[in-house]
């Protein structure tokens, strides 16, 4: 049974523990300097020196950025439990609850990617990496806009990595390829990108792209493509879906080029106006069957059987007849029939 609340931390006095994660809890306080209730993040106990250099840094990171998608930081201090970070606290409900009620519309689904989009970009452009993005760090407002929570293990692109060797960083399931192969190296924003297909996907099929034990899971990440949302879901327009498969590329440079990109994408979508991604998924898909037939007439060429209509047909879409075979001429000349019946005898006049 967990512990309660206690009364007060330090000066705030305590109104409800609102949740814990791997660092610490968050309480809703009333913070006297400011007159309101604010959020504070404690790191209780003792933490390695690792967890409280990356606590400390969400809060310059948090500070540095003024987005309405981003939590807002109001200060960063010491208590005798431990350091806190004292930030905005943000009304309404986590993605997470959201989700777990069942698939969301196309529209309301892809509106909400929107928002997470576009603070993401603001996020990049200062050189941070959100890389653990997921339905639990989401916090869906009132009027329906999304906010970007618990940066505590961003990264700054400028800073060394903060991460013990040979150790994974995020949530598994929201993982990058590249990400889950770096080990805690630097990735980019394209990292997010893919996080951000995988709520999407999510919100869309009421499941994530890839499930199963920590085994299973991390192999499908780097060598599974996920199915279509169209094939889950009749109602999912493709150009939507199409965004979303451009999103879980597993090489960084078949995604968006960034938060920026993806969320103009969805802004095309959202007005109705045909995608890019749409585009690219069919010349991507085009280009797969140009391959197949590759392959098939090289099949046919290499058994020498008449396997090259196949290939015809794979290239053309119109079955191809086969090849007639040459006739055979005869070498040498046929024998002259032979009589039916012997010639008629001539016979000799009668003899006087």
């Amino acid at each position: 049974m967990a512990a309660p609340a206690p009364e007060r931390l330090g000066p705030f006095r305590v109104v409800r523990h609102l949740g814990r994660g791997g660092m610490g809890s968050v309480y809703e306080v009333v913070d006297p300097q400011l007159g309101r209730r604010v959020a504070l993040k404690l790191i209780e106990g003792r933490a390695d020196p690792t967890a409280l250099e990356r606590f400390r840094r969400e809060a310059h990171v948090l500070a540095r950025l003024q987005h309405p998608g981003v939590v807002r930081v109001h200060r960063l201090g010491d208590l005798p439990q431990g350091p806190f970070i004292l930030e905005e606290l943000v009304a309404g409900e986590r993605l997470r609850d959201v989700a777990a009620r069942g698939p969301l519309a196309p529209r309301q689904a892809a509106e909400l990617a929107r928002g997470l989009a576009d603070a993401l970009a603001d996020v990049h452009a200062l050189g941070v990496v959100h890389r653990d993005l997921k339905p639990e760090n989401v916090i869906v407002r009132p009027d329906g806009a999304p906010v970007l929570i618990d940066f505590g293990i961003a990264r700054d692109a400028d800073a060394e990595t903060l991460t013990r060797t040979g150790a994974l960083v995020g949530t598994l399931a929201y993982m990058a390829p590249e990400q889950v192969r770096s080990r805690g190296a630097p990735v980019d924003g394209r990292a997010d990108v893919y996080a951000l297909g995988v709520v999407l996907y999510e919100l869309l099929s009421g499941r994530p792209p890839f499930e199963g034990a920590p085994i299973e899971l991390l192999a499908r990440i780097l060598h599974d493509v996920p199915p279509p949302l169209t094939r889950l879901r009749p109602d999912v327009p493709p150009d939507l879906d199409a965004i979303v498969q451009v999103a879980l590329a597993r090489s960084p440079d078949e995604r968006h080029a960034g938060a920026a990109a993806m969320r103009d994408e969805l802004d095309r979508f959202l007005r109705d106006e045909r995608t890019a991604s749409a585009e690219r998924v069919a010349s991507q898909a085009r280009a797969l069957a140009r391959r197949l037939a590759a392959r098939l007439a090289g099949a046919a060429a290499l058994l020498g059987v008449a396997a090259a209509p196949l290939a015809l047909w794979a290239l053309s879409g119109e079955p191809a007849a086969a090849p007639r075979r040459p006739r055979r001429r005869p070498t040498t000349s046929r024998p002259a029939p032979a009589p039916r019946w012997p010639p008629a005898t001539r016979r000799s006049p009668p003899r006087s």
